[in-house]
């Protein structure tokens, strides 16, 4: 055997689970086609932003619980690799759009009181017009006011990758670039990866792979798409000091030392294409102006586009394959990535230890995926 797991990935959620269970002791090596931090997780903006807190939905509650643990979890990290993952608590401002909107503030606010007691101390609250110009002087005007919460994160997606390939390698992980998997064949002994050069056996493989899901030989295929995001960074706005993460209808801005960053689009119509449209940056700029008071037309701008890994059901994959069970899939988990990454590989490492999943991650097997599309599952 070439170790105890193979981790097929090298984006955020493969990283996280390679870290993971080189640091229960198990010998890890991974598997990634590009580079570390490659495809998603280095289009991603980085903020880690919990599910509306009237939310009960198992992805809910998952993305909850793993935002819960990621403060622990990346001083663990940066303390094992000595690599800086620029996380950071800095709460979020939410605009009240809409009279509605307003309206609902104070069922919302009582709701984060018992759901998100493990994220934060004040957790959701209204805020005043001046506190939030002294916050966040970009922000947009509202006539209908804001929500303020204390447990709204932002971390450097690229960095927390990298922070995470060092802790891993720190706990006698191997990780291999440039070297891309084409098929998995699982027996009662274990898994053999193919790989462009060579074959790799381990008892056990995950598959955090993305969208790019390599044959199971004898499995059934998991359904797997991508889903294109686009977003903009305006250099000139740029503010050294630490602010909230602002959010309305549609999405959310992001002040950092660098650039003001614009987020984002979903086009589920082009999942192979990486270019940035018209209407995409057409789409940006309407949300900077709803969001900020930022002319985007008179600014400096850098846009991009990645493509998010998706299920279906915009639901994340995480369970074993019941058709190879020695196979763990960490797959689609879309745009909540980073946020669920620590619950996801707490997890994967409950999995590889032999233990069944439980709730709320037993709502994340492939079975509905096949029973959605009409196959046997």
């Amino acid at each position: 055997m070439d170790a105890d797991v193979i981790v097929i990935g090298a984006g955020v959620i493969g990283l996280a689970c390679a870290e993971r269970l080189a640091a229960a002791g198990r010998s890890v090596m991974v598997l990634e086609a590009g580079h570390v931090g490659a495809g998603a997780t280095g289009a991603s903006l980085g903020a880690l932003m919990p599910h509306a807190p009237h939310a009960t939905t198992p992805l809910a509650a998952a993305q909850r619980q793993s935002l819960g643990a990621m403060p622990e979890r990346v001083a663990r990290i940066e303390r094992r690799g000595g690599t800086a993952t620029h996380y950071q608590k800095v709460g979020r401002i939410e605009i009240l759009a809409s009279a509605n909107a307003a309206e609902g503030a104070d069922a919302k606010i009582d709701a984060a009181a018992t759901r998100w007691a493990n994220l934060g101390t004040t957790r959701l609250r209204r805020a005043t017009t001046e506190e939030v110009r002294d916050l966040a002087p970009h922000v947009a005007e509202s006539p209908h006011g804001y929500l303020l919460d204390d447990v709204t994160a932002q971390i450097d997606p690229p960095a927390f990758a990298a922070a995470l390939a060092a802790a891993a390698r720190a706990d006698g992980a191997v990780i291999a670039e440039a070297t891309p998997v084409r098929h998995l064949a699982a027996d009662a002994a274990g898994v053999t990866v193919t790989t462009d050069r060579d074959e790799r056996r381990a008892p056990l493989a995950v598959v955090a792979s993305g969208r790019a899901v390599p044959a199971i030989d004898g499995a059934r295929a998991i359904p797997m798409t991508g889903v294109k995001g686009e977003a903009m960074a305006l250099p000139d706005h740029a503010d050294p000091a630490s602010r909230p993460l602002v959010t309305g209808p549609g999405g959310f801005a992001i002040a950092r030392s660098d650039a003001l960053y614009i987020g984002s689009t979903a086009d589920k119509t082009a999942p192979h294409e990486n270019t940035v449209t018209r209407d995409g940056l057409a789409a940006l700029a309407g949300r900077c102006r709803k969001l900020t008071r930022v002319d985007p037309d008179v600014a400096r701008k850098r846009v991009w586009s990645g493509i998010r890994p998706a299920a279906p059901d915009g639901q994340p994959v995480v369970a074993p394959h019941p058709d190879r069970p020695r196979v763990i899939l960490a797959l689609g988990h879309f745009k909540t990535g980073l946020s669920l990454a620590a619950g996801t590989a707490d997890a994967v490492a409950a999995l590889a230890a032999g233990a069944d999943p439980e709730p709320p991650w037993d709502a994340f097997g492939p079975r509905r995926l096949w029973t959605t599309h009409g196959a046997n599952g």
